[in-house]
């Protein structure tokens, strides 16, 4: 129900299908009891940093743990998985590209376009940057009124978990 979900459901993004590909690498990769399913993680990490470059966070430390835990051969096998997943999205992606400098050159494009112009809480931070960019992504896509009660909401439930919540 929440607009942060469809509201820009015109564009075609990777979000989700790289988050769902990011999850089931990690239920493999954390629950490998043999060789196999060790594998199939690694190859799908590999493949979801395609989808989602973003991912690479989430199933590299997840696999880097698994691998500590393997025998040599286990991880010479899952460093070839991991290289098979990247190779199956990174080869047709630089030949579709026009090879790897226009693969460069289109990168360094979308990049620029992905910070001119856009506010960076890392690069401006004042008390009133910072008011904005919140008003900006919890309460604007519902609407002021809805927004705030919305966030009214997820306070109390923050709050009720927070204070029910076992002791770590």
């Amino acid at each position: 129900a929440s607009p942060l979900f469809w509201f820009s459901a015109l564009r075609p993004l990777s979000d989700m299908l790289g988050f769902a590909a990011a999850i089931w690498a990690i239920a493999l990769i954390a629950g490998a009891k043999d060789r196999r399913t060790l594998l199939a993680g690694a190859l799908l990490a590999g493949f979801a940093v395609g989808i989602r470059s973003q991912t690479a966070v989430l199933t590299l430390p997840m696999l880097a743990i698994a691998m500590v835990r393997a025998d040599g051969r286990q991880r010479i096998a899952s460093l070839g998985a991991f290289a098979a997943g990247v190779l199956l999205w990174a080869v047709p992606l630089m030949i579709a590209s026009g090879g790897p400098a226009s693969y460069l050159e289109s990168l360094g494009a979308q990049a620029g376009e992905d910070f001119s112009g856009v506010l960076m809480l890392w690069s401006a931070h004042s008390r009133r940057d910072i008011v904005y960019a919140l008003v900006n992504t919890f309460v604007w896509p519902w609407d002021w009124w809805i927004g705030l009660a919305v966030c009214a909401l997820a306070a109390a439930g923050a709050a009720r978990v927070a204070w029910r919540a076992p002791r770590a």
